[in-house]
């Protein structure tokens, strides 16, 4: 009899082996149109216009062989819409723009948080024509602007005159620019200095032009002031009548009265400034600055105070018809520094309501718009050294004359008091946080 056989065939492979997730470790977001504000960041919330779009772009996602790379882009509320990678801002507010990785090793548990204010979009300003403008001269009286037939008044070479262009109104005039040339090489203008000059023919006839970009101003934008220039007079020394003499950091003392001595601290550095020196063709206006001792030095006009006791500076002119025998004697007593004393506390309250409290950004505060505030600042000890501060707003929503802040325009602003002495505040800092609504 016959015996059935059975074979069993059997093929070998290798054992399967899950893979290894690879974790992303960079990726870079940006948009086409715009730069994003820093992600996640809740300190930082960019204005965008209503009815921007954007369109987010997710590249650089390292390494190249990361195992999930998927994300969505979302936004925080109705004030947005998204299609893909596209979004539109279309209501007026705050909105969040949110790029969710389903990999959360990147970003805050795989989130970047774009965060924005979208705001109405500027309206385009209608033209302001000018109405009237003043053109002066503090050296000369100017003849009348685009008379031709007016007797062109005379003008010695060599003169220098400066043209003032103010009281340009209506205030918000849109155009208000201007320039000033002359009709030949009689004058020369330098920005809006005039100097008279020989010229490529002599003296004669010369014209000085401001010419304003609104052409409602003058003749088509042009006011044209006609002068004849003539050779100046001969003639012999011309004294000095007066002169000015200031320092750019204090106020000096009154000079060659010996009953006054001002004091001055070790180590102060002044600078001597000499000007309006009259008349202006006076022949001879020089001059030098020296001590009275080896308790400073001068270099230039500038003077150091380097050693305590008594000291004068002098400032010395050639010609002796000013001062006391051209001699102008400004004495001083250079003092220790004093010793500083430092802010213990500060107070800081508005007249008009309760303040938010400062630093916090988890307040803030909602205003109204268009409301005015005063800042009120209560310093101690009374004899700090360093009370100097100055208060400021972050944005154009706000302006700020003197402690007086007004509210403007809705959406978020913050009110700084910010003092030179650090040590008070977050670095001499106090951060008043509001929205201002309607």
């Amino acid at each position: 009899s016959s015996v059935a056989s059975l074979e069993y065939r059997f093929l070998t492979v290798q054992p399967v082996v899950d893979p290894v997730d690879v974790p992303i470790s960079s990726v870079s977001i940006s948009a086409t149109e715009i730069t994003l504000p820093e992600p996640n960041n809740d300190l930082v919330r960019q204005d965008i216009e209503i009815n921007s779009v954007i369109n987010i772009v997710v590249d650089n996602i390292l390494p190249v062989d990361a195992t999930n790379k998927n994300y969505t882009v979302t936004v925080s509320n109705s004030r947005g819409t998204v299609v893909g990678n596209q979004v539109t801002f279309i209501t007026l507010g705050l909105i969040s723009v949110y790029v969710t990785f389903e990999d959360t090793s990147v970003g805050v548990s795989g989130v970047f948080n774009f965060r924005f204010t979208i705001v109405a979009a500027p309206v385009d300003p209608v033209d302001i024509p000018i109405t009237s403008v003043s053109i002066t001269s503090p050296e000369i009286t100017l003849p009348e602007a685009n008379n031709s037939v007016l007797v062109r008044p005379q003008v010695e070479i060599g003169t220098v005159i400066n043209i003032v262009v103010d009281n340009i109104l209506p205030v918000d005039a849109t155009n208000k620019n201007y320039t000033i040339t002359t009709s030949n090489s009689r004058a020369e203008a330098v920005g809006n200095q005039i100097t008279f000059v020989y010229g490529l023919t002599g003296p004669g006839s010369v014209s000085v032009i401001v010419t304003f970009e609104d052409t409602t101003v003058g003749i088509s934008g042009v006011m044209e002031y006609r002068f004849t220039t003539i050779a100046a007079p001969v003639v012999t020394d011309i004294p000095m009548t007066s002169v000015t003499i200031s320092a750019t950091e204090i106020t000096l003392p009154e000079p060659n009265n010996d009953l006054i001595r001002q004091d001055i601290v070790i180590g102060s550095v002044i600078n001597i400034v000499v000007d309006n020196i009259l008349p202006v063709d006076a022949t001879n206006k020089n001059y030098t600055i020296t001590l009275s001792n080896t308790r400073g030095t001068v270099v230039g006009n500038e003077v150091t105070f380097s050693t305590l006791g008594l000291i004068s500076v002098y400032v010395t002119f050639e010609d002796t018809a000013v001062g006391v025998s051209g001699v102008f004697n400004f004495r001083f007593t250079i003092v220790a520094a004093p010793v500083n004393v430092s802010i213990s506390s500060v107070t800081i309250t508005a007249t008009e309501i309760t303040l938010p409290e400062p630093n916090n950004d988890l307040v803030r505060q909602d205003i109204v718009i268009n409301s005015v505030i005063n800042i009120l600042v209560n310093i101690l000890p009374v004899d700090a050294t360093n009370q100097n501060y100055t208060v400021t707003v972050s944005n154009s929503r706000g302006t700020v004359v003197g402690n007086q802040v007004t509210f403007i325009t809705t959406g978020l602003i913050s009110v700084y008091v910010t003092f030179e002495d650090t040590s008070v505040g977050v670095n001499g800092v106090f951060n008043f946080r509001f929205t201002i609504i309607n």
